[in-house]
């Protein structure tokens, strides 16, 4: 077990990194009037208002020659302009603790006294060299468009603690604060860092709203952001594709040109984050072995390191082999240390629901049942279920074919009226009663991999990341044994998420989309993205997409249109 250690710091500081860049922000002072009731923000309610009796402060303002500081018995109203944002803190002694409640202990000198009082355009105020400190961020906020907005905070120590809340009006009245967000951590030496799960608050762009952030924190570099909504089929260009080693060769032929497929990690890349694994592992586990990397896929982030799933063959104190899979971090401005991600490990055993919607499409239902027949065989995997939704169907008896098979585990779902892949799939995802387990949904007309399901459990993270996997598209008269065609990279039509992440995001649009040709996938991204949730993106050896016509489809009666 990890244990927190609290070593002296050389600096503090908080960062805000996004705000300016994203709203404008229409900030000013309170203006300390008599007619203001006199009052202190108590545990778990609003804020009345602040105290309108000030004692000297050290003040700091921030202009175009530096930093000066002054003595003022009193502070009068002060414009701050936009982009700007106020800024309290509280430096010295008895300010311990680890909680924004500490700070409200001491109702003498919070919120009316702090230790530095200054305005700063949004960006990095750095605090000194401080055990504990508290601060108060505050201003107006004026969203540029109407929408979902979510507010996070990044520690990137190696240790320490913060409490932090987030206080927000529903209109431009300070007096009408509602605490909406309220996080306390403490980072274990072995957790190199932490993302807060966003919170997601819808603000109108005809309103201005007040804000404040509360935070007390001990030893722990913060950054505050929160970020605007994806616009409309932007969050395409939110998602990124993922490497693997060893390189699985996962080429094929377009007109005669190799079509190559995941991105490739080096050797180099590869051993030394397994000798890091290893020095670690060795930590722990004495009589145990790491033998070597069965499989590495990693995940880039330019701004703070890489993250790896390890599948490793590891040699117990019998000397038999067992595989592991594990995410791993390897932080940028710590490259010779490798790090548990906290919260961010996959489920094994987890129940998956594979969901995809038909009309008249028999002997392609024939195909998928009996691939998923393939996949049970080989994995003995008794934790999946087969959810077809289907849309009255004349060619084919849906459920005397899967009562015919092996499956264990199936349901059909019968709708009526006019065929829409939308509100079908929909329709699969709320069958899943369980929100935690994992709704994938699938287009037809595909051969799926035999660790299909495991591959959608390692690269689904409740609340952190779903799973997109690619596909290979056959060329007209072409299968997976005879390859010609190109992996379609601009569809999202195969879909993974814990069922509470689905309820989350809303699910399909069903009614803009209901009997629209696309459009819904990259719908159903964008909210995906705008709520802070990681996209993976990998092309799988062996996901095949077959060419077919439309002839006989929803919304094409005769035409010949090839898909």
């Amino acid at each position: 077990m990890a244990r927190i250690t609290f070593r002296k710091l050389a600096l503090v500081f908080v960062s805000l990194i996004s705000l300016a860049a994203i709203f404008s922000l229409h900030t000013s002072l309170w203006s300390r009037s008599s007619s203001r009731s006199n009052g202190v923000i108590s545990r778990g309610t609003p804020i009345n208002s602040l105290s309108s009796s000030l004692s000297p402060v050290r003040t700091r303002s921030v202009n175009k020659t530096g930093v000066s500081f002054h003595q003022q018995n009193e502070l009068k109203p002060v414009a701050v302009p936009m982009g700007m944002i106020n800024y309290d803190e509280w430096t010295c002694p008895p300010f311990v603790g680890y909680f924004v409640d500490d700070l409200r202990m001491h109702r003498y000198d919070w919120p009316e006294k702090p230790t530095v009082r200054m305005s700063s355009r949004a960006v990095r105020v750095i605090t000194g060299h401080i055990y504990h400190f508290g601060a108060r961020l505050y201003g107006y906020l004026h969203p540029p468009v109407t929408g979902l907005y979510w507010f996070s905070v990044n520690s990137s120590l190696s240790e320490g603690a913060y409490s932090i809340e987030l206080w927000i009006s529903r209109s431009s009245d300070p007096t009408k604060l509602v605490k909406r967000f309220n996080v306390t951590y403490a980072i274990e030496e072995k957790n190199c860092s932490k993302i807060t799960n966003p919170i997601f608050i819808k603000l109108a762009n005809q309103f201005i709203y007040y804000f404040e952030f509360h935070v007390k924190s001990f030893k722990a570099v913060l950054d505050i952001g929160v970020q605007e909504p994806i616009e409309h089929y932007k969050g395409y260009y939110k998602v990124r594709e993922s490497g693997i080693f060893p390189w699985d060769e996962n080429k094929y032929v377009y007109n005669n040109k190799e079509r190559f497929g995941n991105r490739r990690i080096t050797e180099s890349v590869a051993q030394s984050v397994l000798l890091l694994y290893r020095k670690e592992f060795s930590k722990f586990y004495t009589n145990r072995k790491v033998k070597g990397i069965h499989y590495l896929v990693e995940t880039k982030d330019q701004s703070y390191g890489s993250r790896f799933l390890l599948e490793m063959d590891i040699q117990l104190e019998n000397g038999d082999t067992m595989q592991t899979s594990e995410y791993v971090y390897l932080p940028n401005k710590k490259r010779g240390r490798l790090c548990h991600t906290l919260n961010f490990q996959w489920k094994r055993n987890i129940n998956v629901y594979i969901v995809v919607s038909v009309k008249d499409l028999g002997e392609w239902i024939k195909h998928l049942i009996h691939n998923m027949v393939d996949i049970y065989h080989a994995t003995n995997d008794k934790h999946f279920q087969l959810v077809i939704v289907d849309y009255s169907s004349d060619d084919i008896d849906i459920t005397k074919e899967l009562l015919e098979s092996s499956l264990p585990h199936w349901k059909v779902i019968s709708l009526e009226g006019p065929f829409s892949r939308s509100a079908g799939l929909q329709a699969g995802v709320d069958y899943a009663s369980d929100n935690n387990s994992i709704v994938m949904t699938i287009d037809m007309h595909l051969t799926l991999p035999l660790d299909f399901i495991d591959s959608v459990r390692k690269h689904t993270i409740e609340g952190k990341m779903a799973y997109a996997p690619m596909f290979f598209k056959l060329s007209e008269g072409f299968s997976e044994n005879n390859v010609d065609g190109y992996w379609q990279i601009g569809t999202f039509g195969l879909f993974g998420m814990f069922k509470s992440d689905w309820e989350r995001v809303g699910g399909f649009d069903v009614i803009n989309y209901k009997y629209r040709w696309g459009g819904e996938d990259w719908d159903l991204l964008d909210r995906v993205v705008s709520i802070g949730i990681e996209v993976f993106r990998v092309r799988p050896p062996g996901l095949f997409h077959y060419y077919h016509t439309r002839a006989g489809m929803w919304g094409f009666h005769g035409n010949k249109l090839s898909c």
